[in-house]
């Protein structure tokens, strides 16, 4: 009975204290001060996320229009190259991301376009990227849009002739891989710049 006495006269004590306490201070006070601290950190945050994308838009505009085309090819063919790392998406990766006319299966036509972006060793996607970014200044003479229209139609045309290659020597195989796209740009450049 005494601990009974003791933790009631306790709970009195404090209960006595919180109500005090909250008769003293305004509870629709407490909550303003607290709305404002989160409106204020929600002020904060979008005022740092304006920020970071100004600053993400100018750094876009400082580059030159063969940076700005080369940019989104290479991230492209890193996300590409990072899926092919994927055990449980390899067989999908086989059917659109490299040609091969001897495949049933394989969607033909996407994966002429498709191969393009592809590449199964991290040598040739550094090969590939770095040559390309070598010769993306051609941008500025041709034009952002006539640029991606000849990489992109010069992709599907390698793989064409690949698959031309293969089916004339009966040899099978999977062909992936920016190079054919990047031999066109070099070509360009070889035949308007000698």
């Amino acid at each position: 009975s005494c601990y009974v006495g003791a933790s009631i006269l306790e709970y009195e004590k404090i209960r006595s204290q919180a109500l005090t306490a909250l008769k003293r201070s305004n509870p629709i006070d407490w909550i303003r001060k607290h709305h404002n601290n989160v409106v204020e950190k929600q002020k904060e945050l979008n005022d740092e996320m304006a920020r970071l994308k100004n600053e993400m838009r100018n750094l876009w505009n400082q580059l030159s229009p063969g940076e700005r085309v080369w940019g989104p090819i290479c991230g492209l063919n890193i996300l590409v190259f990072g899926l092919w790392r994927v055990p449980s998406l390899r067989l999908y990766m086989l059917r659109y991301f490299a040609s091969n006319p001897a495949n049933p299966k394989m969607s033909v036509y996407w994966s002429m376009f498709f191969s393009t972006f592809s590449h199964y060793s991290l040598f040739h996607l550094f090969a590939n990227m770095y040559v390309l970014h070598s010769f993306s200044s051609v941008c500025r003479s041709m034009g952002t849009e006539q640029f991606m229209t000849m990489y992109l139609s010069a992709g599907v045309i390698s793989s064409f002739a690949s698959y031309a290659f293969k089916i004339g020597t009966s040899t099978p195989g999977f062909s992936l891989g920016a190079s054919g796209a990047i031999m066109a740009v070099i070509a360009y450049v070889c035949t308007q710049f000698p």
